[in-house]
């Protein structure tokens, strides 16, 4: 297997997720997929402000990724359909 192949594979396994190379015996990290956060009127449990333009009379899921910036993370929103919304880890259950 030449480097170049080597270099792609592992490349492409970072990017998928984290899934390990196979036959080579490396495992990539996993990426963070994004985090699913829940308002209602009045419940919003978390310290980075609702987006801008939110309808705050109804209910809404959000897919929240943050990039990590020189001057801190950037919370990057969208909204998503609730049948979107992947069940919770078993342990951790949702808002």
């Amino acid at each position: 297997m030449t480097p170049h192949i080597l270099k792609k594979m592992i490349v492409g396994t970072l990017m998928s997720g984290g899934v390990a190379v196979a036959g080579l015996g490396l495992a990539a990290p996993a990426q963070a997929g994004p985090s699913y956060w829940h308002y209602c009127p009045g419940h919003w449990e978390y310290t980075v402000p609702v987006p801008p333009g939110t309808d705050l009379s109804v209910c809404h899921w959000f897919a929240v990724t943050v990039v990590r910036a020189p001057s801190g993370p950037v919370y990057n929103f969208v909204e998503v359909d609730q049948s979107q919304v992947p069940p919770p880890a078993p342990g951790f259950p949702w808002p």
